[in-house]
């Protein structure tokens, strides 16, 4: 598990909660969305699934520079938070797939738009 400028620990279900309950937004002198994909894709360059999540202020544009710096062949997800969206939304940037949600209860919905 990987955010910006540094990676957590999650060797167990347990312990990947207690990393994610200290995440909290990135600052712009750590980089953006796309700095943390080339990081994701020099570190770990097997990956084979990437999940990006960000809020509704990053562009499209960053977005899609971010899912072409991934690593070649890695299925990836982008999850894009939007307290503004009523219902979850699915979209289309290169090969990935990109969900916005705007409450926590959107995202099973929303999976079953990606798996579908």
């Amino acid at each position: 598990m990987r955010v910006q400028g540094r990676e957590l620990p999650a060797g167990t279900g347990k312990q990947l909660l207690d990393s994610l309950s200290a995440v909290e937004n990135s600052k712009a002198r750590e980089g953006g969305i796309a700095d943390l994909a080339g990081i994701v894709s020099a570190t770990m360059p097997l990956a084979s699934v990437v999940v990006l999540v960000c809020g509704s202020r990053v562009p499209s544009d960053d977005l899609r520079l971010a899912c072409s710096r991934l690593p070649f062949g890695a299925k990836v997800l982008a999850v894009v938070a939007d307290t503004s969206a009523k219902a979850p939304a699915l979209r289309r940037i290169g090969d990935a797939d990109v969900v916005t949600v705007g409450a926590l209860e959107q995202i099973p919905l929303a999976l079953q738009k990606v798996l579908a």
